[in-house]
């Protein structure tokens, strides 16, 4: 997308791709209606024909990408990573199309907004930095995550 995150995501796999050898295709914004982000990826790798992986850094590339690898019988050939964990990122993890997705826990994001508010108007507690536990989602702990929506 074009958000401010989604670039400062993105400036992120950049960097912890730097000295890789790779060659980065993106960012590509497949926007957030999924027929038109799965058209958007499909038409973007028709002209790819030696990637290894694929990155979706929110839940739209996400899913699109995965049912594009799917679909394209790319699944166990293409590494598939992504962000979030809605209902049908959790089924690509299960059905190995995903090899991990990040989850950003979005009760405890929604639980620390309150308490940081209530301690901030209650007793003035100075606002810092709040770490919501992004979560790593592969296979193995896939059945202990918390799946979103």
């Amino acid at each position: 997308t074009g958000a401010g995150w989604s670039h400062d995501r993105f400036g992120g796999f950049e960097k912890g791709l730097e000295g890789s050898g790779l060659e980065i295709v993106g960012p590509v914004n497949v926007g957030n209606e999924p027929s038109a982000a799965y058209n958007t990826v499909e038409s973007t790798m028709s002209g790819q024909s030696d990637v290894v992986a694929i990155a979706g850094l929110d839940c739209c590339s996400t899913t699109a990408a995965a049912t594009w690898v799917q679909q394209s019988g790319n699944a166990g050939k293409i590494t598939m990573v992504g962000f979030d964990l809605l209902p049908q990122t959790a089924d690509f993890v299960k059905n190995g199309v995903v090899s991990f997705t990040i989850s950003q826990n979005p009760e405890e994001q929604g639980y620390q907004a309150v308490k940081v508010l209530h301690d901030f108007l209650t007793g003035g507690t100075e606002i810092t930095g709040v770490d919501t536990g992004a979560q790593f989602i592969t296979l193995d702990n896939l059945g202990e995550a918390t799946v979103e929506g």
